[in-house]
């Protein structure tokens, strides 16, 4: 059983903290209350279950994913081709349609399993 909080951490996407405020306040993850951490800069990264880099913040994923390079961290970020640079699922446009790219590899360095049942949901990208 997983204890304290399952935090979220948001680098650069002040809408985005608003509604997972949201959500946070209604769901849990298993049994833990979720938490969500506004992040202002790359130094400030906190211990977090998922890490959520804007779109506006893209150019700061090789720093991040320097700092997170020793910690259990699911990397997302916003625009396609990110899962190339090391992100572990990208949100992408496929015409009118919102998907997300996956790379398994990514997520694996980070000693995470990948659900078959996402990577199926996902586009994969080795």
């Amino acid at each position: 059983m997983q204890k304290g909080d399952f935090a979220i951490g948001v680098l650069g996407s002040p809408g985005l903290v608003n509604e997972l405020s949201i959500i946070a306040s209604r769901q849990k993850v298993g049994v833990q209350p979720i938490v969500i951490k506004i992040i202002s800069s790359v130094t400030e990264i906190p211990p977090c279950h998922i890490l959520y880099l804007a779109g506006s913040k893209s150019l700061l994923l090789g720093e991040t994913l320097t700092a997170l390079r020793k910690v259990n961290t699911l990397v997302i970020t916003d625009g396609p081709g990110l899962v190339h640079l090391g992100a572990g699922i990208s949100f992408v446009t496929d015409g009118a349609k919102m998907n997300f790219e996956i790379n398994k590899f990514n997520i694996e360095k980070h000693r995470l399993i990948v659900n078959n049942t996402i990577l199926a949901l996902g586009i994969p990208v080795n």
